[in-house]
């Protein structure tokens, strides 16, 4: 096809709009998302194509070979600044159409056209706004229709982040976000006309509506209006660095925003094996407030009497060792954190062994991992993937509320019930999968593992016998075989067990249903915990029965809980 009559390539399927990103031609859009569906709610991208009438979108056409577009022409620029005209009457505009607005950039001298609180100085997304970015490349020097100011009061009534619909453009990507990528449907528009407005339907508050706070409509929200509360006036960052979300074991991937010195947000990375461009509240809003909190230790503390002082790290080195000196097998016992990284465990486990002889290293991963380490070890050698909770046709949950652990879990699950899958759960407790649910099976608390046992007992089989399961666990009988008929019909099965079910059910039958459906083909596993790197701390041996590769050891040592129940007590050092 041709762009301004320069031919250019372009993959099958696109829009003209992302064939013109992809070869560097810009077209103005303040609605459009390449992670979303075309909505043509601003009508900047309008173009011509020959043989077309009017003005066509370029974000709703998709591109086709020999297609002939211009994006630049006379026509189309007054065109753009009537719509943009009309876009700014409803949105505080004075700075940007302001002679003064490159001097008043630095220096914030000129504020007589705009009242602190509605002027693009004093807005949170000052020089990081789209709008801005639009106005910039048009060239609006004037707005002549009447300018609406619309006096709604800011929402600030959730911790996370605040919303100024003063100063909202309605292009509809935060809706669009929150129903096609998050398939919650949290927000809506609102109402019609001038009282047009985003938010949750029929009065209801974000919580009441099942908002998980994943901050997914802040991040792509073009102006200032979703602001992050704890980093609103930080600005524009100092730089950006891809990291590693500590939270859980899924193992999201961010991008964090450093100013002075400091981590001032995370965005989420778009890394499409992992999260996607998808976090949960907690990666995406905890982690500035847990790196700086008052209370974390940022130098090595020695204890003097009642009282912990800071000390050099030679201070604290040396008297590590000198306590080390001399330390009896039956005194010394080294308890890891399951959010370290590789290298950290690795580390830990070579000093234990190799430094001081002993196998007395454990973590407190071993807690969440019932059943065995060998077992898994299994379990962590199959297949486990994100990206394959979203290609299944058939889900068990057992255990797991998505809304504010492990996010993205539940982001794949309700992509593939959107793609035709059945889910089923399994969970005494209320969730946010309830919402969604085929069926959802109700045991007594701590018999889940019962119920996933006479699933994986009578997947499959025309005339199972489910009697004994649901008399056990409580649940109707006949909804337990309507569940296992509805998984069978299945190909792909994905099973996802969150760290509740661990912690309350009966272990022994938990573990026996997840190895019988381990025997089977085409099943994908989930397991899911709280350790950022609980299969590290296992597969690199910072437990005392195993060595790193899962080999075993040679003697156990003392372990954790030989000093929980008293059978241990090794000194405090």
């Amino acid at each position: 096809m041709e762009i301004n009559y320069q031919e250019v390539s372009f993959p099958e399927g696109v829009t003209v709009l992302r064939a013109a990103e992809l070869n560097d031609v810009y077209i103005p859009s303040l609605c459009s998302h390449k992670d979303l569906s075309p909505f043509g709610g601003c009508r900047m991208c309008i173009v011509e194509i020959e043989g077309m009438r009017g003005y066509p979108l370029a974000c709703s056409t998709t591109a086709a070979e020999g297609m002939k577009v211009l994006t630049d022409t006379a026509t189309l620029r007054e065109m753009r600044k009537e719509i943009l005209q009309l876009i700014l009457s409803e949105h505080p505009a004075s700075c940007l159409i302001c002679e003064e607005k490159v001097g008043c950039a630095e220096n914030q001298h000129t504020i007589r056209k705009a009242g602190v609180t509605t002027g693009c100085r004093y807005c949170p997304n000052d020089h990081q706004c789209e709008l801005q970015e639009v106005v910039e490349k048009i060239g609006i020097t004037d707005i002549e229709y009447p300018v609406d100011y619309r006096g709604y009061e800011v929402e600030h009534d959730d911790p996370f982040f605040d919303r100024d619909y003063n100063i909202c453009i309605l292009c509809g990507r935060c809706v669009r976000m929150c129903q096609e990528v998050r398939g919650t449907s949290v927000l809506a528009f609102k109402f019609r006309g001038p009282q047009a407005r985003i938010g949750p339907a029929f009065g209801q508050s974000h919580v009441e509506a099942g908002c998980e706070f994943c901050g997914a409509c802040v991040s792509v929200c073009p102006t200032g209006t979703l602001a992050e509360k704890g980093s609103k006036w930080d600005g524009e960052p100092d730089g950006v660095k891809v990291s590693t979300c500590p939270f859980c074991g899924i193992g999201c991937q961010v991008e964090l925003h450093h100013k002075d010195g400091r981590l001032s947000k995370v965005h989420p990375n778009l890394d499409p094996e992992v999260n996607d461009g998808q976090l949960c509240v907690r990666g995406r809003f905890s982690m500035p407030e847990t790196t700086h909190h008052h209370e974390r230790a940022k130098k090595p503390m020695l204890k003097r009497g009642k009282y912990f002082r800071e000390v050099t790290w030679d201070e604290a080195l040396d008297e590590v060792a000198e306590k080390l000196r001399g330390v009896k097998a039956a005194d010394f016992l080294m308890v890891v954190s399951p959010d370290l990284t590789n290298e950290s465990l690795y580390t830990a486990q070579k000093f234990v062994r190799a430094g001081l002889g002993i196998n007395s290293i454990d973590s407190t991963a071993r807690r969440g991992l019932p059943g065995g380490l060998g077992l898994w070890a299994k379990l962590f050698s199959l297949p486990i993937s994100v990206r394959g909770l979203r290609e299944a046709d058939s889900i068990i949950a057992v255990g797991l509320d998505s809304r504010f652990h492990f996010s993205v879990a539940g982001v794949e699950i309700r992509h593939a019930l959107k793609g035709g899958a059945s889910l089923v759960t399994i969970d005494p407790r209320e969730s946010n999968l309830a919402r969604y649910t085929d069926y959802w099976l109700r045991p007594v608390p701590g018999k889940e593992g019962t119920v996933l046992n006479a699933v994986a007992q009578n997947l499959g089989k025309k005339n199972g016998d489910v009697r004994d399961a649901a008399h056990k666990s409580g649940i109707d009988r006949a909804s337990l075989e309507a569940a296992v008929a509805l998984l069978s019909a299945g190909e792909n099965l994905a099973v996802v067990i969150g760290p509740a079910a661990f912690e309350d059910s009966a272990n022994g039958e938990l573990i026996e249903a997840l190895l019988k459906l381990a025997g089977r083909k085409n099943v994908t596993f989930m397991p899911l915990y709280y350790g950022a790197n609980t299969r590290g701390a296992l597969e690199l041996g910072v437990m005392g029965e195993i060595l790193p590769g899962v080999a075993k050891a040679k003697g156990k040592g003392i372990a954790l809980d030989d000093v929980l129940v008293g059978k241990a007590k090794p000194k405090v050092l």
